[in-house]
């Protein structure tokens, strides 16, 4: 059985191979040629514990699943004629990691989450490497649960309100080392954006995609891809 290091520099030689230039200048293709681990995603930390909030956690997140799956198709929604076969293999490797505890997390701020997501971090061994997996993670504050909850069902036609955002946490920022005071070391993000953020965060760093950013409301850069 070949093992996945094995069937990464198979799959990578055989986009490279391909003669169709345009599969190849995918960026569902180039997306999936740069995924260096087998799953990709978001660990997602819970800060709410409501009563409330134990009916809507789990339909924002099936309803944050159908917007990522819906990015994941785009281009095939667009042209039909692509090879659908990149987009499954994206989607087959898309896995949240949820991370819910009450003690730690309910209510807990943006710098709190930034910490605990480093403990786990370390606590995923010395080879996690430089995946946006392991640099930005999402929070379910009370605020998102409730607009994702909320939010109309995705359709490939139609984007999120504008009023669905979701926290990131940079997890590597350190405040003595940034120069834009502007810049508190998390964003928001729209739910139909996530792979894209993921794509960008994987040639880079949050932080530095922050400065190509243009969009911000009165608390943060937005990313709405």
């Amino acid at each position: 059985m070949s093992t996945f290091k094995e069937k990464m520099v198979e799959m990578r030689a055989s986009l490279a191979a391909q003669p169709n230039s345009r599969e190849h200048n995918r960026e569902t293709t180039r997306f999936l040629r740069d995924l260096r681990t087998p799953k990709w995603g978001y660990a997602i930390y819970r800060t709410v514990y409501t009563a409330e909030s134990d009916t809507l956690f789990p339909l924002a997140l099936a309803k944050l699943d159908g917007y990522v799956h819906c990015e994941i198709d785009w281009d095939l929604y667009d042209d039909p004629t692509y090879d659908p076969a990149p987009n499954r293999d994206i989607r087959e490797r898309y896995e949240n990691v949820i991370l819910e505890d009450r003690e730690r997390y309910d209510g807990a701020s943006m710098n709190s989450i930034r910490e605990y997501f480093k403990q786990w971090v370390e606590e995923q061994g010395k080879d996690v490497g430089d995946s946006p997996r392991f640099q930005i993670c999402l929070v379910f504050d009370e605020v998102a649960v409730r607009a994702l909850s909320d939010a109309p069902d995705p359709l490939p036609s139609s984007d999120a309100p504008p009023s669905v955002l979701i926290r990131v946490v940079d997890g590597k920022f350190v405040a003595t080392h940034c120069e834009d005071p502007s810049y508190a070391g998390w964003i928001k993000v729209s739910p139909n954006a996530l792979m894209g953020l993921y794509g960008r965060v994987d040639q880079s760093e949050l932080l530095l995609t922050v400065y190509v950013l243009m969009e911000r409301d009165s608390e943060s850069f937005l990313f709405t891809g």
